[in-house]
């Protein structure tokens, strides 16, 4: 990683933090604001794709990857940003169904990494539970008509856990392989 990239991710995780403690103090308005934000994260992660496709990975092997990534992150965002004005029942359904896809995300690698024989398949095992687990307590707390603050709650733990995770992986010293 380089050391532009580790003061990006710094930065990220800082911004991270002081919006996971915005969601704290202002949970009344934090589901539609969460939304809001993640539709506009994932709007610029798409555009950014899409860019940088257009740029150079359109001659890189595998490089049309990125452009259906970038064209899934792009959608997600439009379709993130159009649930505002939706009830909290979609506004949940959509967290619910992103941390199912995060969570099948993480199964996949605990099952490769267990395959590689690795040891680092228990922490993706219990990433994808607590993201199962984070979606059925969403889902749950819907159905059972309680207090949308408690789903704002569970999103900004999950974000200040992110954001720790980010901050501390940037001052991890990685290995520099050189290829003769």
């Amino acid at each position: 990683m380089t050391k532009t990239k580790r003061v990006v991710n710094v930065l990220q995780g800082i911004l991270m933090v002081l919006f996971g403690a915005a969601l704290i103090a202002f949970p009344d308005l934090g589901l539609f604001f969460a939304v809001f934000v993640i539709g506009i994260s994932l709007f610029l992660r798409g555009a950014g794709a899409l860019i940088y496709y257009f740029q150079m990975a359109r001659s890189m092997v595998g490089g049309k990857s990125l452009l259906y990534q970038g064209i899934i992150y792009l959608d997600l965002g439009l379709f993130a940003a159009s649930l505002m004005n939706n009830g909290a029942m979609v506004i949940v359904c959509y967290i619910a169904v992103v941390n199912v896809l995060a969570g099948l995300i993480d199964l996949l690698r605990a099952v490769e990494l267990i395959r590689e024989g690795s040891r680092r398949w228990v922490f993706n095992a219990a990433l994808a539970l607590v993201s199962f687990a984070v979606a059925a307590a969403a889902i749950t707390l819907e159905v059972l008509d309680f207090h949308t603050d408690l789903i704002v709650y569970i999103y900004a733990g999950g974000l200040l856990y992110a954001a720790i995770q980010r901050i501390a992986g940037s001052f991890r010293r990685t290995a520099i392989v050189y290829i003769p």
